[in-house]
């Protein structure tokens, strides 16, 4: 190359570096990187919310994109976003992808965060029955409460039980014998599956000690009486009789001793048996459990009625008619004598 090609070349380049020092570069967008979302979490069936998007490199343009779709976006700084989610992104339960895009020259797409739309945790307020004997029978409680949804299980002291859903506010569940074997008591709570979700607070339930069985009779003594006795002790055998068993004369609750677990004593006063029938007696064992025995009939009879003066008791009706036929014949008797001595005077 000669010297003259050479001051050349040196000349334009001289001249392009010049006007590049004095020409403005054209600023290019960073890329965006996000930090945090607010909220981060929305139960499934939410409304629509705005979301805040915190970070930096956000320029003028950037858009938020929920779950891959771009949002309204609007721009706060460089360093906040926020965006309008509508109802439709919360209509199922699962975790989505929170980014946003710079689009202008030089710009790009952030990293991802999350946002999960989940389940409420469900509370309890209330559970039916709250108690119940030990050794009783398996039995559908009643969980009340809110934010209870079809997947809501019901657990008995940590244990799953099948679960009805009802309502948002009420679900019930199968408590089997075996729960419910012993005295004491136990948590009953409700769990919401995830996403969110989770344990509800809980209720107390009480199993009391073991139910009282029902009364057995066999047999009374005695079995009868004649209608205007006097008051007397009755004697009730049969088995499961205790000491709050109760002896009931006619559907009349009366004074009850507990001899032992077959034997049982009642006073039945003079006024139970005034008058002639059929008496039911029963026996009944209080709660938890018991209840009332079955039905053996005391039987008062009439008081038996004597010829004569009422209620003389000068026999029965063949002592009456010979005592009749002797009074008469005495009298005849003495009637004839009367007439005898009569005549004998008459003839002097």
């Amino acid at each position: 190359m000669t010297t003259k090609k050479i001051r050349s070349l040196a000349v334009v380049t001289a001249s392009s570096l010049v006007l590049l020092s004095v020409m403005p570069l054209a600023a290019l967008a960073a890329v965006p990187t996000v930090a945090s979302v607010s909220p981060s979490f929305a139960t499934v069936g939410s409304g629509a919310t705005t979301l805040t998007v915190n970070g930096s490199n956000f320029d003028a343009n950037a858009m938020v994109n929920f779950n891959g779709m771009a949002r309204a976006t609007t721009y706060v700084s460089s360093t906040q976003l926020t965006a309008s989610l509508p109802a439709s992104d919360f209509t199922t339960t699962g975790t989505f992808s929170v980014t946003v895009n710079n689009p202008s020259a030089g710009g790009g797409t952030s990293s991802v965060l999350a946002f999960t739309v989940g389940n409420l945790i469900p509370i309890t307020s209330s559970i039916f029955p709250s108690s119940l004997p030990s050794g009783s029978s398996a039995f559908t409680m009643t969980v009340n409460g809110s934010n209870f949804m079809p997947g809501s299980v019901v657990h008995f002291n940590g244990l799953a039980r099948a679960t009805g859903y009802t309502s948002s506010t009420q679900l019930t569940a199968a408590i089997t014998a075996a729960d419910i074997g012993s005295p004491g008591t136990f948590n009953v709570t409700v769990v919401n599956p995830g996403p969110g979700g989770g344990t509800s607070n809980a209720q107390v339930f009480t199993t009391t000690g073991a139910a009282n069985p029902v009364p057995i009779i066999t047999m009374i003594s005695p079995a009868s009486a004649v209608a205007g006795s006097n008051g007397f002790i009755l004697n009730v055998y049969g088995a499961n009789f205790n000491a709050n068993s109760m002896v009931r004369f006619n559907g009349l609750a009366r004074t009850t001793t507990l001899v032992s677990s077959t034997h049982l004593t009642a006073a039945i006063p003079a006024s139970d048996v005034a008058m002639s029938g059929n008496h039911a007696v029963h026996v009944m064992n209080t709660a938890p459990g018991g209840g009332t025995s079955n039905a053996v009939l005391f039987t008062v009879s009439p008081l038996p009625i004597t010829p004569g003066l009422p209620n003389t008791g000068f026999g029965p009706e063949e002592d009456y008619n010979a005592g009749m036929a002797m009074a008469i014949g005495i009298a005849l008797i003495g009637l004839v004598a009367v007439g005898a001595k009569r005549l004998v005077m008459a003839k002097r």
